[in-house]
């Protein structure tokens, strides 16, 4: 994980495009065994599928199968005559609106073989009688052909042509099948009665040119989002489809109209696939399913010394337990809309919006059921998808529950940012209560420089003596503190010589770490090689989670 030190001279923004977040602060919030993490998922989330865990396998559907490179989802291994079905065995609320991201890649194991491709694989909503041992028609039927209650996003990669069986335009389309309540149907064609004496289309929308080659062997990456009419005001609720970034289809559907839901609201979603004649391995590699309403995870234990999870799909809420005693609780995610900020005492910062969740931040609201997250001082962590940039981070704090809440403190201790797991940390404070992550946000940390750097400006040094010592205290919202999080160091020649930014390379001594300061006691030292610097004057500038907290200057001659 890569630490962002931030230019002495100005406190410029971390520019960032759709990068993984993780925010640390102190309260637990998750499912975790000591020296192993351990993930709770609400919702799909799989890096890959090294874990079947919360899926249920129908049919040829197995997991973990490796691949050559990786352990995917195999809906269908490429033989003759197979059908799967993969389903994530807990109710995701789907009326709301919802996205869900996977990676498939459609491949055939002996190249050589004319007996490739078909038939295709399908992402599939369904509230069906079966529940999670749901799987339908093999060859033209991808799986999910006869299922009732449900709706398909299918990628079809054989021409099953008119007229019947499903009147296919070619063999290379997507599209969105729904018979409503009725048994679904892979026919482009048919429909579906609708009392008294109609009838309606089963598609709902259909793209034979999607722009790319489904079975070419390659994998690619889908993007379905929901947005109900109570998301987007005047507009019709619709789903819409990309692959690989590439505009597909948009079908107008209202789901809690078209499908008769578990609690007015949830179904079951995951993927069916199916050969025929002609055959191809099925994979799915990674997968996300987010709700953009509200989810709760409850009843987390979590022992001393322990890490856990707790998945919302594309984003989670972590937790280190760095008590003494064991931890339970419960936490919600609740959705803010964009541009929210939190006065009065936080009246500039506002609310980051989380990619993926259908434009919304998120609010963690926790419970502790019982055990040591009711005091105490513990790590705390959010990780998630977002566009920078993002000056002034912030993870703040108020009392539970988030309803009406106003929060009181910034317990941003560290913002890190990976390509695929960026992290925002911070402390608990004492006991569990309602998280938000933020930027343009007041640094809760103001550090003072220590001697033998006076904080008037007046030290001068003698660059031949080789090393100056810099040294600071902090305190966290107004209090001293001795629980120093990492910091950064950069220094800047703000006079004599060039003008600007020194680099690292020039003022770290064998025994530094970087532009990092090492911790002593409750200060923070950083030795300078002073002789390398050269005569002129100086600021140094102490950076924590990505904000400058205080600066020193001095001298050289």
């Amino acid at each position: 994980m890569k630490r962002f030190p931030m230019p002495a001279t100005t406190l410029t923004t971390l520019n960032l495009k759709k990068t993984a977040f993780t925010l640390l602060c102190c309260t637990v919030l998750m499912l975790v065994l000591a020296g192993a993490p351990t993930a709770v998922a609400q919702s799909p989330s799989f890096t890959d599928f090294s874990s079947a865990a919360n899926l249920a396998l129908n049919g040829n559907a197995h997991a973990p199968v490796n691949n050559g490179t990786a352990n995917v989802l195999r809906l269908t291994p490429a033989l003759q005559y197979q059908a799967g079905s993969a389903w994530f065995n807990i109710l995701q609320p789907v009326t709301g609106g919802f996205t869900t991201t996977f990676t498939f890649q459609i491949s055939n194991t002996n190249p050589a073989s004319p007996n490739f491709p078909a038939d295709g694989l399908a992402f599939v909503i369904q509230n069906a009688a079966a529940g999670t041992t749901a799987l339908g028609g093999g060859g033209g039927g991808i799986g999910y052909d006869g299922i009732p209650n449900s709706l398909a996003v299918e990628f079809d990669t054989y021409w099953n042509a008119g007229p019947g069986p499903n009147n296919d335009p070619n063999a290379n389309h997507v599209g969105v099948q729904s018979c409503s309540t009725s048994p679904n149907s892979a026919d482009h064609l048919a429909t579906y009665p609708v009392p008294p004496e109609g009838s309606a289309p089963c598609n709902l929308g259909l793209n034979p040119s999607p722009g790319v080659t489904l079975a070419d062997g390659n994998p690619h990456t889908v993007k379905i989002e929901y947005t109900s009419s109570s998301e987007c005001g005047d507009c019709s609720s619709n789903i819409q489809v990309t692959v690989d970034d590439i505009f597909v289809l948009q079908a107008n559907v209202d789901l809690g109209s078209k499908l008769s839901l578990a609690g007015e609201d949830s179904a079951y979603v995951g993927f069916t696939a199916a050969t025929g004649a002609l055959e191809e391995n099925n994979d799915i590699l990674s997968w996300t399913f987010t709700p953009h309403s509200s989810s709760s995870v409850n009843n987390i234990t979590v022992p001393p010394g322990g890490t856990g999870i707790a998945s919302f799909g594309s984003f989670n809420y972590k937790v280190h337990n760095t008590t003494t005693g064991t931890m339970n609780f419960s936490v919600k995610a609740i959705p803010l809309p964009s541009g929210t900020k939190f006065p009065p005492i936080f009246p500039t910062a506002e609310c980051i919006v989380y990619d993926g969740t259908g434009g919304n931040c998120w609010e963690f609201e926790a419970t502790c059921n019982s055990g040591t997250c009711d005091a105490g001082n513990f790590e705390l962590l959010t990780s998630y998808d977002a566009t920078g940039p993002f000056p002034m981070p912030g993870f703040l704090k108020g009392p539970a529950p988030c309803a009406g809440t106003i929060f009181a403190t910034n317990q941003i201790t560290e913002f890190l940012v990976q390509r695929q797991d960026p992290t925002t940390k911070g402390t608990s404070g004492g006991g569990i209560s309602c998280w938000v992550a933020t930027k343009s946000t007041q640094t809760p940390y103001a550090a003072t420089v220590q001697p033998p750097i006076n904080a008037d400006g007046s030290s001068v040094f003698n660059a031949k003596r080789g090393v100056v010592p810099v040294k600071f205290t902090i305190t966290m919202n107004g209090s001293p503190t001795c629980n120093l999080p990492p910091a950064t160091i950069a220094v800047t020649r703000t006079a004599g010589g060039t003008i600007g930014s020194i680099d690292e390379t020039v003022y770290t001594m064998a025994a530094d770490n970087g532009s990092n300061f090492r911790v002593s006691g409750c200060q923070y030292i950083y030795n300078l090689a002073a002789a390398a610097m050269g005569p002129g004057t100086y600021e140094v500038d102490i950076i924590i989670a990505s904000s400058k907290v205080g600066f020193a200057t001095f001298k050289l001659k």
